[in-house]
């Protein structure tokens, strides 16, 4: 792949102000199959697209290129938790959090990252899908010990020792296993 064409794209893609100019670039990306995840995360990361077009380019571009799906997704949730304040977001956040999951089961970062997103000022539906996925997903993951640990803090954190306890526990038989 021609090296100036990469150094334009970048540019458009960091540098863009106008949404034709951007899509337009993102589609010579697209087309010469330009294989560079990180380049597509400065796309995804330009301030010009809305929500919605976040969503649909993550999707567009995750299709192209399945192998990236578990960077974009993460990074597209990373994007959505960047606005905290806007509970839309954060379902938002929660949906590629657990997207990043489902394309690669095996890693706890998603997992522990969509649980930065509970709210504990609102008892918000997201709070209960948060606790389902890794109810769900921590079976899966190959490090569970740090996931035990986090929902040992949360649970602490809630007011429910007794379950506390119990993850620490189960973290501490988890740790001792995965460095053995």
């Amino acid at each position: 792949m021609p090296e100036k064409l990469l150094q334009y794209l970048e540019k458009v893609f960091r540098e863009a102000t106008c949404s034709d100019e951007l899509f337009d670039s993102l589609e010579i990306a697209l087309r010469n199959k330009i294989k560079n995840k990180d380049l597509y995360k400065i796309f995804l990361s330009n301030h010009v697209l809305s929500k919605d077009e976040l969503m649909m380019f993550t999707e567009k571009i995750c299709e192209e290129f399945e192998e990236f799906r578990f960077d974009l997704y993460y990074w597209t949730a990373s994007l959505f938790q960047l606005h905290d304040k806007d509970l839309s977001l954060i379902d938002n956040a929660f949906y590629y959090y657990q997207k990043a999951f489902l394309s690669n089961p095996e890693n706890n970062k998603p997992l522990l990252s969509a649980l930065t997103l509970y709210n504990y000022d609102f008892d918000i539906p997201t709070n209960t899908y948060i606790l389902q996925l890794l109810n769900t997903g921590i079976d899966k993951v190959k490090y569970k010990s740090t996931v035990y640990n986090e929902l040992a803090r949360h649970f602490i954190y809630i007011g429910n020792e007794e379950l506390g306890k119990t993850y620490r526990k189960l973290a501490e038989e988890k740790s001792r296993e995965e460095n053995q």
